[in-house]
């Protein structure tokens, strides 16, 4: 079984570093910030285990 774990990078963040705004599953993300959409500000990193 094949899970994909998806965390949510912003840019924005305090100070010009990139913060944690979000994490998901198998490409379901709860991001409070983001409204359930992308934005050009975020990254999302998937990690595949």
């Amino acid at each position: 079984l094949k899970r994909q774990l998806d965390l949510v990078w912003s840019q924005n963040g305090a100070g010009g570093f990139p913060w944690l705004t979000g994490v998901g599953w198998d490409g379901h993300i709860f991001d409070p910030s983001m409204q359930g959409r992308y934005t050009p500000q975020a990254d999302v990193m998937q990690l595949n285990f």
